[in-house]
């Protein structure tokens, strides 16, 4: 079984949007070869057997919640189930719908914060966690397009774009 990223959704995302997220986020994973998926929490308990669920029927039990609460959430319930990641999260939240971006959220290596925050496009989303989730690149490390997002464009440049051409 892959490593399963949790997503908590803070806003209300229509279901074809959820679902190219899922498409957008593989194939940038399949970039670099990892392995995982993204698996959205829509109940405040995990089930005992994930399966995705009905991305048109979504419940949202996390509306409107910050970035701490989701933190703590995923440090009292979720961390530690093996099927989980255990340092890093995403969050799907009001921008999301407008600009098809997500706040990967994950351990700080600072020691005045609990957490740190990226915002990354839906192709960047599990290229950049992968890593982060391994320890071999921190949030802070990660390189940003000129808006502040990791996003294809960069993924593209380190990694080569598609057509076969080499990147950096």
């Amino acid at each position: 079984m892959s490593m399963l990223y949790p997503v908590f959704c803070t806003a209300e995302i229509p279901p074809q949007l959820l679902t190219q997220l899922l498409t957008d986020s593989a194939a940038g994973l399949a970039r670099i070869g990892g392995d995982g998926e993204l698996y959205i929490i829509d109940a405040t308990t995990l089930p005992t057997e994930p399966s995705p669920p009905a991305l048109s029927n979504l419940s949202y039990p996390f509306l409107n919640q910050d970035v701490a609460s989701l933190y703590k959430f995923f440090v009292d319930h979720v961390r530690g189930d093996d099927r989980f990641s255990y340092s890093t999260f995403v969050v799907l939240d009001e921008r999301t719908a407008r600009d098809k971006t997500v706040l990967l959220v994950g351990d700080s290596i600072e020691d005045n914060q609990e957490f740190t925050t990226l915002r990354a496009d839906f192709y960047a989303c599990l290229y950049g966690l992968v890593p982060m989730e391994m320890g071999t690149v921190g949030m802070e490390e990660e390189e940003t397009d000129s808006s502040g997002v990791l996003s294809r464009e960069v993924v593209e440049r380190h990694m080569g774009s598609t057509d076969g051409t080499e990147g950096e």
